[in-house]
């Protein structure tokens, strides 16, 4: 068991690493906006179509595997700009762009320490403004409830909006065994589910609908202000390891010379789509790839059993004619009085112990008929 353990966790690792973070802080306000408190909802749906997802991983890296990660790249540097750099998020996000474009084209990889060390800063400081959040009472509402949230009818939109929170469970994959990416994925949802439920608690679903940074505004309705600049830190770190993790794949995925193309069309997309916009555009091509890819699969399992039943009556076929013919060889004409049949004399050396008994026998009855002819 602990040996299962510490195969498995660093797996985990990485995925929480490729998920935690980004997902919460890009798609919680398009998706409250939405379908309203039935975002929670839409989370939980959400993590299981990532678990369907999980279990239909593509072997490799397909054509809407890879817009959709360039697509998902736009949305990930545009909300670290909202987030580090209100004032001018687009350049903020093709500077980030460039810089990760740049360090994964030169083959240069995160180490592990790293990856651990920014992955527990940025959980850390997620559990700090849950329990912030919900220590504080919230302030009456600015907005009237309804106005911009939406409800139940907006939970599909919503659950395909915080499908991003889940995009990178394939980072905790370890060939066949799926646990490590259900282990992940289930984590990912009780981090994301204690995030939105205090966001929606200090802001409502009004206020949070219409916010371009909605953690960092709860923490400001908390009179919280003094954490913003350790969820700013957090922030531009969590979008950071997503990022990364969206490159690599794109660098695994293609050639490495693809890199910087991908890089041109996320800087493209950060300037001219809106993070909800390149959210749906990047949760939907993912989802198309998963979807071919379980089709694919199901498609040359059906294939294989198909060969294998045919390979199978052909087999029964041959046995079947092999078994008539030997029954025809096995029967010879014969009658009294006839020496050696043709079956004996056509014999295989295949039965020896056969024919060695056949011989004693028959000494012994000659030798029998010999002494009862004495004794006469």
């Amino acid at each position: 068991m602990l040996t299962t353990l510490s195969r498995v966790t660093p797996h985990v690792r990485s995925g929480l690493a490729a998920m935690l973070g980004a997902g919460i802080l890009a798609g919680l306000a398009p998706a409250v906006a939405a379908a309203g408190p039935w975002a929670l909802a839409a989370l939980v749906l959400a993590s299981i179509i990532a678990v369907a997802c999980g279990l239909s991983t593509p072997d490799r890296l397909g054509i809407l595997g890879i817009f959709g990660r360039v697509a998902g790249a736009a949305a990930v540097a545009g909300t670290f700009g909202a987030y580090l750099a209100p004032a001018h998020p687009t350049v903020a996000a093709i500077g980030l762009i460039g810089v990760v474009t740049g360090f994964t084209a030169a083959g240069l990889r995160p180490s592990g320490t790293f990856l651990r060390v920014a992955g527990t800063l940025v959980l850390a400081v997620l559990v700090l403004f849950v329990v912030v959040c919900l220590a504080v009472a919230p302030p009456e509402p600015a907005v009237p409830a309804g106005d911009r949230a939406g409800g139940a009818a907006g939970l599909p939109i919503a659950a395909l909006l915080l499908f991003f929170c889940f995009l990178g469970f394939e980072h905790a994959s370890t060939g066949r065994r799926r646990a490590p990416v259900l282990v992940a994925i289930g984590l990912t949802l009780l981090v994301c589910l204690a995030v939105a439920g205090a966001a929606l608690r200090q802001l409502g679903a009004a206020r949070l609908a219409v916010s371009p940074a909605p953690l960092r505004d709860a923490l400001a309705a908390a009179d919280a202000a003094a954490l913003a600049p350790a969820l700013t830190a957090a922030a531009g770190v969590a979008t950071l390891l997503v990022l990364l993790g969206i490159f690599a794949d794109l660098r695994t995925g293609t050639r490495s010379r693809a890199v910087p193309v991908a890089g041109i069309g996320a800087a493209a997309g950060a300037a001219l789509l809106t993070v909800p916009i390149a959210i749906t555009l990047a949760a939907g091509l993912m989802l198309g790839e998963y979807l071919l890819a379980g089709l694919g699969r199901r498609g040359q399992r059906q294939k294989d059993h198909a060969e294998g039943e045919h390979g199978g009556d052909h087999q029964r076929s041959d046995l079947d004619v092999a078994g008539e013919e030997g029954g025809l060889l096995a029967v010879p004409p014969h009658g009294p009085g006839d020496g050696p049949t043709d079956a004996e004399q056509d014999a295989e050396p295949a039965e020896p112990e056969i024919t060695e008994q056949y011989r004693r026998s028959r000494q012994q009855r000659r030798h029998r008929r010999h002494r009862r002819n004495f004794d006469i």
